[in-house]
């Protein structure tokens, strides 16, 4: 039992106390003892620790060590929360101590971060009945028969005047986040062709055509199988908006398929360094998964991404039979378990000695692998024996096994897992990763430094060269560098702000016009710890009573590769309001996204002028700007803005492809104040969309910092890389 004590109070008591079991009586056990959601807890400052432990008189017990846990203990990406506290492959650690909990050589972080890369689009079916926005026509051929299982079933029929379809409105997507799309499908029917079509925000463009639409072939299949539709070429895809998907299933009436999911790639959608394309739909390995979502496509426990940095053949598993230094150990085996497939001298051992009543058992223990003790009488099946922790940095990992009077003949072997080897996507950079006491997030690369704080709905509230002074504005919650959208009406409510009345749906990342700070529901690392996570309920601006959205927002942020000056911010936002709700769903301008800065920063530039991406000289627009708001209308043709301080010519430079309408640029007060003062720089690029009741969008913009030329250079080397934004 673990007791508190708050500031406010002195004693300990049964309400701020957690009780676990402890069950393993003269065994080395991890307890996790978890306080969040008790009222003495959450949002108090703990002053004392009591810890009682389990027994009686007279009982002895030893502590290896206290640790007091924020967020994800082991750093693999997913909370402590979300993992739990079984040992789901019997290894002897904690689920949220081990970094493969399932023991399959995956680390838990890959899958879950592969189904949310950054920008995607996915529809999963997880939730019995609810279609994520999918529908077909009234009168067609098609009939959707429910969502169940983690599926969405539908069957042709025989009657209508329509081909067979599913629909997704209500989308506004940036092409250039999406290179494919990818349909896991089960249909008994003979193979088929399926179409996919979509719609775009281009003037003139139209609804459903030829034009934007390709085809794909829907394999016949008793297992749900996984169609990777190639956008890359498609006509009118890259540098548009996507506003909704229809896919066409021409097959016989009376067939019945289900859908699994529905989900976009960024090009390499298992995160192997491997585009899609190259590595193809076929299932070498044949266990249910196509090559490009497969980290280990010939199923040899060696990732395809170590395969290739060995020089060993990604797509077939010999190494698994092949024995290049003769020592009896193949050489895949020899790569899981750490050791040297090339020195005979250098492989997998377990040594076995007669210690007291029973046997030691040591091996050689390798970094980043974790190794379990099984133990049998006839080696036809294995049972497991917890592990005796180490001190810390101890090369040999030592089991002791008693004696058995009953079991004459004993035989032992040690299982070795070992996550399997991810490309880097950042290729080398490490930025130092820091979650603390508190909740904020930085990422640091020598360079730059960026922080992302849970207690402002993980906008970003910090940005600065690398031991340098903070370059944002923090005023209140609508400042920062946040997501911010709009949608419908302006209407009046009960318990709105007097200043901001009548007002739109209006849902904010940082929080309420009365400061209630909007919650954070997540924030984890993705791509091997070089950017994070975080998912938002935003609230609604214009309330005082901490009204939550009915969205989420969800926000990635990382170092653009190969420019340390420059972060990469990729956001989505996920509607799902009520069907009636007041606001209906007029459109509104939408900031992409909304930045705040510190005044001193008071230097405007941009280029404004018809020759854009010819290093044309860019302008000098101070002089244009007046106390906001209301705010400045301009219209930056090459879609950046930099805010410098006119005295070093440095400062952030914000490149947004997306919001290419027109900005708003502005300045509140006189050109002087830090973060926290009510003097500000503000610029917002927009874009007009109307947003459904079950809207998803996604975007991607850039920050830069620097001098002026030295930002425009670097929003040039994005706008060749990323020609289509």
């Amino acid at each position: 039992q673990i007791f508190w004590r708050r500031n406010e109070d002195a004693g300990f008591t049964a309400g701020k106390s957690v009780t676990v079991p402890y069950t393993g009586s003269g065994q080395w056990q991890t307890l996790y003892f978890n306080p969040k959601g008790y009222a003495e807890w959450d949002d108090r400052t703990i002053t004392n620790l009591r810890f009682d432990p389990a027994g009686g008189i007279g009982s002895t017990f030893e502590i290896d060590w206290l640790r007091v846990l924020s967020w994800d203990y082991n750093n693999d990406g997913v909370t402590d929360l979300v993992q739990g506290v079984a040992d789901t492959n019997g290894n002897g650690l904690l689920n949220l101590e081990d970094r493969d909990a399932n023991g399959d050589g995956i680390p838990d972080g890959w899958p879950r971060f592969i189904a949310n890369a950054p920008g995607s689009t996915h529809f999963h079916f997880n939730e019995t009945g609810n279609f994520e926005g999918w529908t077909t026509l009234v009168g067609g051929k098609l009939n959707l028969l429910g969502v169940e299982n983690g599926a969405m079933r539908a069957q042709v029929l025989s009657t209508g005047t329509n081909t067979p379809m599913v629909i997704r409105t209500a989308l506004h997507l940036q092409a250039a986040l999406i290179y494919g799309l990818i349909i896991r499908i089960q249909s008994p029917a003979s193979t088929n062709s399926a179409r996919l079509y979509w719609t775009h925000d281009v003037a003139g463009a139209g609804g459903f055509s030829a034009a934007r639409s390709i085809a794909f072939s829907v394999p016949a299949s008793a297992t749900p199988r996984s169609v990777y539709i190639d956008l890359r070429a498609a006509t009118e895809w890259k540098g548009s908006m996507i506003t909704s998907f229809r896919i066409d299933f021409p097959f016989s009436a009376g067939t019945t398929f289900s859908i699994d999911s529905i989900q976009t790639s960024d090009g390499d959608y298992d995160r192997d360094g491997f585009r899609d394309t190259d590595e193809g739909s076929t299932d070498l390995d044949n266990d249910g998964l196509a090559n490009f979502e497969d980290v280990d496509s010939d199923g040899d426990r060696v990732s395809d991404a170590e395969e290739v940095r060995r020089g060993w053949n990604r797509i077939n598993p010999i190494e698994t039979t092949r024995d290049s230094d003769g020592d009896g150990t193949p050489d895949a085996a020899e790569a899981i378990a750490g050791t040297n497939p090339d020195s005979p001298a250098d492989r997998p051992s377990l040594a076995i000695q007669p210690e007291g009543t029973g046997y030691d058992l040591t091996i050689q223990a390798r970094p980043g692998r974790s190794y379990t003790l099984q133990r049998s009488n006839q080696i036809t099946s294995w049972n497991s024996a917890p592990v005796i922790p180490q001190v810390a940095g101890t090369p040999i990992l030592k089991w002791h096994a008693q004696s058995n009077a009953q079991l004459p003949n004993q035989f032992f072997r040690t299982a070795i897992s070992s996550p399997l080897e991810m490309h880097d996507p950042l290729h080398g950079g490490s930025p130092v990763v820091e979650i603390g006491t508190t909740e904020t997030a930085f990422l640091d690369n020598g360079t730059l430094r960026m922080g992302t704080p849970t207690t402002q709905g993980g906008s970003i509230n910090f940005l600065a060269p690398s031991g340098g002074t903070n370059l944002v504005n923090w005023y209140d919650p609508g400042r920062l560098i946040q997501q911010s959208y709009y949608a419908g009406e302006k209407i009046t409510r009960t318990d709105q702000s007097g200043s901001w009345t009548p007002w739109a749906w209006n849902p904010i990342q940082g929080g309420d016009a009365s400061g209630k700070k909007s919650q954070v529901l997540e924030m984890t690392q993705f791509d091997s710890g070089t950017g994070f996570f975080t998912r938002t309920i935003p609230l609604l601006w214009d309330m005082t009573i901490g009204e939550k959205a009915k969205a989420w927002i969800d926000q990635w942020n990382q170092f653009e590769p190969g420019m340390p000056n420059v972060i990469r911010v990729t956001c989505r936002l996920t509607c799902f309001r009520d069907a009636a709700d007041p606001w209906t769903v007029a459109p509104r301008h939408q900031e992409l996204p909304a930045v705040y800065l510190i005044r001193t920063l008071s230097k405007i530039v941009t280029y404004q002028g018809s020759s854009p991406w010819t290093n044309a000289p860019a302008e000098d627009v101070t002089a244009n700007i007046v106390p906001g708001p209301p705010w400045i209308r301009h219209d930056p043709s090459e879609n950046w803005v930099a805010m410098v301080n006119p005295t070093t010519n440095v400062g952030v430079g914000l490149y947004s492809p997306f919001g290419k309408e027109f900005w708003w640029v502005g300045a509140t007060g006189t050109a002087t104040g830090g973060e926290k003062s009510p003097n500000t720089m503000h610029m917002a690029p927009l874009r007009t969309m109307r947003l459904e009741r079950n809207s998803i969008l996604a975007y991607r913009y850039w920050i830069v910092y620097g001098n002026v030329d030295s930002i425009r250079q670097r929003i040039y080397e994005l706008h060749s890389k990323y020609p289509h934004g």
